[in-house]
């Protein structure tokens, strides 16, 4: 348990979403290569780095993507 969280979130499983992989070499991810065109889950926080920050991936919504 971080410092940061309080007991009552220190056994709850953050909430994932799933992020495509859109950069040609792929992306590493948690000491992982992920491959072009593959779809990971990750946490929130994690998908905001790789789309918004990185811009190696997209969203992956229940919309046809």
């Amino acid at each position: 348990m971080s410092t940061t969280e309080t007991p009552a979130e220190a056994g709850k499983q953050a909430k994932t979403v799933k992020v495509k992989i859109t950069r040609e070499k792929g992306h590493r991810h948690k000491g992982e290569l992920v491959a072009k065109d593959a779809t990971i889950d990750v946490s929130e926080d994690d998908a905001a780095i790789i789309v918004d920050q990185f811009k190696v991936g997209d969203r992956v919504t229940g919309k046809g993507n």
